[in-house]
């Protein structure tokens, strides 16, 4: 069943054969080459036997002849050997015989007499192959002798090109079964494809990929995809209610900056109408770059490219500056704005965007108090930490809301009355987190709310 598919001989499939094909030859020739060494070398020592037999054959014969080196000149029997030189310090005799093959004994002259070896070329013949051994007779006489293994030699040539030309079919070969290794390594990859296709095609939010069962890299994969898969959905969901969220806070700033267009575009209206009603639009479309300015900064924030000029700064001061600046507004609503600060509670932070952290925090406590209610702002040091606690004694959050609040463009039901862009939380967390802080919050309908924004502290 693996054979099913066609094998691909694309450039890509073939690339990823290449590493296969290459242990495989390998393998191969290393065999071939081992068995082509141990035949030579068993070849070769036959060879130097078969010589060595002979030349004791003809020793065995010829006895008493090595006593008398002139007269082993009238032996013409050698054994099927084609020379014997008998050496006694600067005396050599030279026997040689022949079957009728042109063979060039000049040669022998540039032969050391010690020497021993199978398939030797001597001198420059190239065409004969010799083989050769010497020997020291009891006497002191130094014997040598030798054949033309020409017939032995040329079975060896052979057994080297039929091995040689194994190999190249082999390495020719070896790409068709390499290919389908491949294609069985990438089937799980094939199936899981499939399944993401059909998964998506169908809406579903799980992969079964039935087919790669039983491995545990697809196992994994598929698992990873699934989260994907999950996340993915779950993003669709939060951007569908993300945009709800948007039409509806932004039909309200739309519709007035429309009625006060309408307004001004009257025929009958005067000078001042038409002030009152461009001064509206300036505001309505003011507010509307406000959210969409709070929405990218947010998605800065959350993708990690916000720029922060980071700077030590005192925590006590940018509580002061927020302090002053809602002063007012808390008195206008009838809430008592309340501070308790400990000094020198250094940060590294950038002092805009920190400003408008706290502002959020201090802003959402007035907005969502009661008349007669209070906001504290409590700063305090410990250990390595700088905390900030907003608190107020406002609405408070229901338990269910606490984990959504957070949430870009997220407004809970009692807080739609309020004016707001449902963007302040959100913010809020992408800024802290942005500088390497947390932001947690403790809540209880109806019983107020506190925001812990905490820091590492930093060294002036």
């Amino acid at each position: 069943m693996f054979l099913n598919p066609e094998i691909d001989f694309s450039f890509s499939r073939l690339r990823r054969a290449v590493p296969l094909v290459l242990v495989l030859w390998l393998s191969i020739m290393a065999v071939l080459v081992a068995y082509l060494m141990i035949s030579n070398q068993h070849l070769r020592q036959r060879e130097l036997a078969e010589v060595s037999q002979m030349l004791e054959s003809y020793l065995n014969e010829n006895i008493n002849a090595g006593n008398n080196l002139r007269r082993q000149g009238n032996e013409q029997n050698l054994h099927g050997l084609n020379f014997i030189r008998f050496i006694a310090g600067k005396e050599h005799v030279l026997l040689t015989q022949t079957s009728g093959e042109q063979i060039d004994f000049s040669h022998l002259i540039e032969l050391d007499p010690k020497k021993s070896q199978a398939w030797l070329t001597i001198g420059g013949d190239d065409q004969n192959s010799w083989t050769v051994v010497s020997k020291v007779l009891d006497n002191g006489l130094l014997v040598q002798a030798g054949r033309v293994g020409e017939a032995r030699h040329h079975s060896g040539r052979i057994l080297f090109y039929i091995l040689t030309g194994i190999g190249t079919a082999a390495f020719i070969l070896l790409w068709i079964p390499a290919l389908v290794v491949v294609k069985m390594g990438v089937r799980p990859l094939v199936d899981l494809q499939k399944s993401v296709d059909e998964a998506i095609a169908s809406g579903h939010r799980q992969i079964d990929m039935k087919a790669a069962k039983g491995s545990p890299e697809a196992d994994r994969l598929q698992e990873s995809l699934n989260q994907l898969l999950r996340q993915n959905r779950q993003l669709i969901i939060e951007m569908q209610s993300s945009l709800d969220n948007v039409a509806h806070d932004l039909r309200t700033p739309m519709t007035r900056l429309r009625s006060s267009a309408e307004y001004g575009l009257q025929t009958d209206a005067d000078e001042q109408r038409l002030r009152d009603a461009l001064s509206d639009c300036l505001e309505e479309s003011e507010r509307v770059l406000s959210m969409l300015r709070i929405m990218m900064s947010v998605a800065e924030a959350e993708a990690g490219t916000m720029q922060l000029e980071k700077q030590p700064i005192d925590a006590a001061d940018l509580i002061e500056d927020v302090f002053h600046l809602y002063e007012y507004v808390a008195e206008e609503s009838n809430i008592s704005l309340e501070k308790e600060i400990t000094p020198n509670c250094i940060i590294s932070a950038d002092k805009t965007r920190f400003g408008q952290v706290l502002a959020n925090l201090v802003d959402n406590g007035i907005k969502y108090g009661h008349e007669g209610g209070w906001v504290k702002i409590r700063l305090s040091k410990e250990g390595g930490q700088v905390n900030i606690e907003v608190s107020d004694n406002g609405m408070g959050i229901s338990e269910q809301e606490q984990g959504k609040i957070w949430e870009r463009l997220y407004r809970g039901d009692r807080s739609r009355t309020r004016k707001g862009l449902g963007l302040g939380l959100n913010y809020v967390k992408a800024v802290v987190e942005s500088h390497g802080g947390r932001v947690t919050v403790r809540s209880q309908l109806k019983g107020g709310s506190t925001f812990t924004v905490t820091m590492n502290s930093a060294a002036i």
